[in-house]
């Protein structure tokens, strides 16, 4: 869709909302630095409302649930998504959402959000998501510039579960025909969910994070046309008509209305919006599998696999199970690799530097304790201090000081961060060996691990430069922060016994 004619369906959004009740007087959609956006009609005072728009607006999962318009298609419909089946699941209220917003629009004009769904932007978007990248043809093409990265393995994720999803909604043609569900379609859907879905807090539920703060994520008109700044104090709020954007600092008529996207590292930003900010390098965060080496001390041979597997469910004893794991003896405890992460702390100098989360350090002291003795040592000092930080994300690491790290006397510890190591840098030689076989980093290279190259010294456009300069600035925020706990223990000492 040409800019201008986003434009001009901007203003039939705005006049859309106007005949539903709403307040946007006081905005505008134009075109900008960053796109297509919202921008102040007039001159706004803080705590002053940009715009105020009814609920009614809207587009959450439980509107198709009890077919709520009681029209005999929209109860067929309904219908389809409860009885809709994905890898022996039912489909959760994220995809519910998706395929609403696909049935809308293969209604038209009979949609009462039709003026909404016509102002969404097309493939210009969608192009700009690693999951619409190719890989498999050409060595050139973008995908292989991310080959072997984290982002890498969920774009090949998300294609593979949009695949599955196609499959099933082929089973019933039906409520699901193929010119308003098909794989282009689906990729468009799961576009728009995953860029411009926002957490309101409203009646009548839909998907909710483990959080349980009462939110739930639904596609707002006009909320979800405000592009990201990293400095916007603007917020959404709940006014007399209904949802609202209220200005967090005057705004002057012509100023750009941004709303800050969240403290996102710039994989997600990549993957979901399409773009990275230099801003949000600091918020970049990184894994290394450890599932895969021996639990044992390195001049010991291998114990058994089932005492491997017996020592692999006592770590997580310790450490805490993922969700939905209930015995010792599942698949899931016994087979699933732990992944260590690695994120940006400040340093004493003020500076940033990538350091192993505390999870990751409790969880090699367990893994690769030599004897029972040690490992009865790591419980008591997973219990003693905080180890569990799935949820603190990565604002909580990079704003928490550097407090020296992990305590280098005690032989366990020092045992556990050679094999932290050992992995950050096994993986680090293999992003560095894809850079140098794919054709799309010939001439683009990262240095080594002694490079002095900063990790976020490019900010992207939006053409197909400003796609090669965010997988630039990925990869290489990548490979600091692995460079830098390979640095952090680079001791000649030898391992404790």
């Amino acid at each position: 869709v040409k800019e201008e004619e986003r434009l001009r369906r901007g203003a039939e959004l705005l006049e859309w909302i106007k005949s539903e009740g709403g307040d946007v007087d006081s905005v505008r959609i134009a075109g900008g630095p960053g796109g297509v956006g919202v921008f102040c009609a007039r001159d706004v005072r803080r705590g002053v409302p940009f715009f105020q728009c009814p609920v009614r607006c809207v587009m959450r999962a439980s509107d198709v649930k009890g077919a709520r318009r009681g029209d005999a298609d929209d109860a067929a419909f309904v219908a389809a998504l409860d009885a809709l089946v994905v890898d022996d699941e039912p489909i959760d209220d994220r995809v519910r959402l998706q395929l609403h917003l696909l049935n809308e629009r293969a209604r038209g004009s009979r949609s009462r959000w039709a003026p909404y769904i016509r102002s969404l932007p097309g493939r210009e978007l969608v192009g700009n998501l690693p999951v619409s990248w190719a890989c498999e043809e050409d060595p050139d093409e973008l995908l292989c510039g991310l080959f072997d990265t984290h982002m890498f393995r969920k774009a090949h994720e998300d294609k593979s579960w949009l695949n599955k999803l196609s499959g099933a909604l082929l089973e019933d043609p039906r409520n699901f025909p193929a010119d308003a569900f098909g794989p282009d379609l689906l990729l468009w859907a799961h576009a728009m969910y995953w860029s411009r879905a926002i957490r309101l807090k409203l009646p009548g539920g839909g998907f909710s994070s483990a959080s349980n703060d009462g939110k739930t994520d639904c596609l707002v008109p006009l909320l979800d046309s405000c592009n990201h700044a990293w400095r916007s104090r603007h917020d959404t709020g709940r006014g007399a008509i209904g949802y609202s954007l209220v200005a967090g600092a005057a705004s002057k008529e012509g100023d750009e209305v941004c709303i800050n996207y969240g403290m996102k590292d710039n994989g997600e930003l990549l993957s979901s919006h399409g773009f990275v900010c230099r801003e949000h390098a600091r918020f970049d965060f990184t894994y290394v599998r450890i599932g895969g080496l021996t639990p044992c001390s390195p001049r010991r041979a291998s114990p058994p696999i089932a005492k491997q597997s017996e020592r692999r469910a006592r770590v997580r004893d310790i450490v805490g199970r993922p969700a939905g794991e209930t015995s010792r003896g599942d698949a899931a405890t016994t087979t699933a690799p732990f992944h260590a992460e690695i994120h940006f702390v400040e340093d004493e100098k003020g500076g940033v530097v990538g350091a192993f989360a505390p999870s990751a350090v409790a969880v090699a002291r367990a893994l690769y304790a030599p004897t029972d003795a040690d490992l009865e040592a790591a419980r008591a000092a997973s219990a003693a201090g905080v180890v569990d930080d799935s949820t603190r994300g990565p604002d909580a690491f990079f704003n928490q000081k550097r407090q020296g790290g992990p305590d280098a006397s005690d032989p366990c510890t020092r045992r556990a961060m050679r094999f932290l190591r050992a992995a950050a840098h096994d993986e680090w030689c293999r992003l560095q060996r894809c850079r140098e076989l794919s054709g799309f980093w010939k001439g683009r290279g990262l240095g080594g691990p002694g490079s002095t190259a900063e990790a976020w010294e490019s900010t992207p456009g939006s053409a197909d430069g400003g796609a090669r300069a965010a997988i630039d600035l990925y990869c290489s925020t990548q490979m600091r922060l692995l460079r830098d706990v390979m640095a952090e223990w680079n001791d000649d000492g030898a391992d404790a016994e």
